[in-house]
């Protein structure tokens, strides 16, 4: 890869500085964003939306992780003595488990790219707004991630449904 050598120019008026950058620059240039002020605005606006919304997400795996607990503990309390089938619980435990640990780990990433909408548009930071949409491109590889799975399930569910229904399981 071919090295490129910035060249920084003192005379030229230093740009607001977002935090942890000093005087502008960074790696050696000038890291500053140039966006009109429509532009800054939305930023601003979907900056606040998104850390609300990833807040929420949080909150929401939060309480996913209490319920999947209680399932699960309580699954495998009546497991003692109740016959089979009564451990389900546990079993679907399990579930709300991982779902809140992924609602968890989305609802950061949504909030730190939210973070980074709205300091990139306060500080107009070029470096923030790269972060800001590596967190947002995570957020939705790992949502559409998790919408084909979604569609894999129910098409899996309408395969057994009608197989079911053809041998006169129903």
């Amino acid at each position: 890869m071919e090295e490129t050598n910035f060249v920084i120019d003192e005379n030229q008026p230093r740009p607001q500085m977002g935090p942890g950058y000093q005087n502008g620059y960074q790696n050696g240039y000038q890291n500053q964003l140039s966006v009109s002020d429509y532009a800054q605005g939305n930023m601003l606006s979907m900056g606040k939306w998104m850390k609300f919304l990833g807040i929420l997400s949080i909150i929401a795996g939060a309480l996913l992780i209490l319920l999947g607990l209680v399932a699960f503990f309580g699954g495998l309390a009546l497991t003692k003595g109740y016959g089979p089938g009564a451990g389900l619980g546990a079993f679907v435990g399990v579930f709300y488990l991982i779902g809140g640990g992924i609602a968890i780990f989305l609802g950061i990433k949504l909030f730190n790219a939210g973070k980074g909408f709205k300091n990139a548009a306060l500080y107009t930071d070029s470096q923030q707004l790269d972060d800001a949409i590596a967190n947002q491109n995570t957020y939705f590889g790992c949502m559409g991630i998790m919408a084909i799975v979604y569609l894999c399930f129910v098409v899996l569910g309408l395969i057994l449904g009608i197989v079911g229904a053809a041998s006169g399981g129903f």
